[in-house]
């Protein structure tokens, strides 16, 4: 907000109401004073919500149920054993250099882009300049209070592959 200087005089002035109230004369503020709780509501909610959990509640204590064969047992533990041997983490070894091996020589031998063609990198420069394209054409549709849709415009350079 601002403020703009006037010389006009007005008889009026200091009459309104000022913005903030004075606290040092009057201590009081108005709070919204809430409504005492009903007890014996709150206590009907509760026992309502026991209730209905004690009814959902199923009993397994007094099932019986037959114990695991020896086969059965056998077959899952392949069956597990298998599935942990799959997912096993495979250890990669890293080359490392010797104390021999002359840094120079190393970065002579390095290959510029990673090793990727001229054309390979051709590519990527232009996919990189066809996202860039189509995230500066992207149109953002607000619906209410969250934007929930996303539409692209018909001269987007990106299509689907």
């Amino acid at each position: 907000m601002g403020c703009c200087g006037s010389k006009e005089d007005h008889e009026d002035d200091g009459i309104r109401d000022p913005l903030l109230e004075d606290f040092d004369v009057d201590n009081r503020r108005n709070y919204r004073t809430q409504e005492p709780i009903n007890i014996q509501k709150e206590q009907e909610f509760w026992s309502s919500i026991i209730d209905r959990t004690t009814q959902n509640l199923i009993d397994i204590s007094s099932a019986q149920t037959d114990p695991l064969q020896d086969t059965d047992v056998e077959e899952r533990e392949n069956k597990y054993r298998q599935l942990v041997e799959g997912t096993q983490p495979r250890l990669l070894t890293h080359p490392t250099l010797d104390n021999n091996t002359n840094i120079w020589e190393l970065l002579s031998q390095a290959k510029p882009n990673g090793g990727m063609t001229d054309g390979e990198v051709d590519w990527l420069y232009q996919t990189m300049d066809e996202i860039q394209d189509a995230l500066q054409h992207i149109v953002i549709e607000p619906a209410g209070e969250m934007v929930v849709h996303l539409t692209m415009t018909e001269n987007s350079s990106i299509k689907a592959y």
